[in-house]
């Protein structure tokens, strides 16, 4: 079981990248929680939100979804993405990423797509 350390409300997206490939990404949450342990502990961030088409419910390019981590020095910690799929794409779709860090001085999550 994982245990909630901190929600992250620091959280920067990208709208003109967005709008340039058709999309829009709302909802976006982020939280830091540990594995459960208490020795040597482990640091997650989960990052859930909602991508939607905004041209009709279709996307021209296939693209993904980068996210990054940065600490209160403004030193990267890590980051995920995760790869849309034009011919799977039905219009709207959810985003979960998932990704270690070593700290719990995660003070930045940057949301943002780019052409794949």
């Amino acid at each position: 079981m994982s245990n909630l350390i901190k929600k992250i409300t620091n959280i920067q997206r990208f709208e003109l990248l967005e709008e340039r490939l058709g999309i829009a990404i709302s909802g976006v949450n982020a939280v830091l929680v540990n594995d459960g342990t208490v020795a040597e502990p482990s640091y997650y961030l989960k990052v859930n939100a909602e991508v939607i088409a905004l041209n009709g419910g279709k996307i021209e390019h296939n693209f993904q979804v980068n996210i990054t981590a940065s600490d209160s020095a403004g030193e990267g910690l890590g980051g995920a993405a995760e790869l849309f799929l034009q011919d799977w794409f039905f219009g709207i779709d959810r985003l979960h990423v998932l990704f270690e860090v070593y700290t719990t001085d995660v003070e930045v999550i940057k949301v943002f797509p780019v052409k794949h």
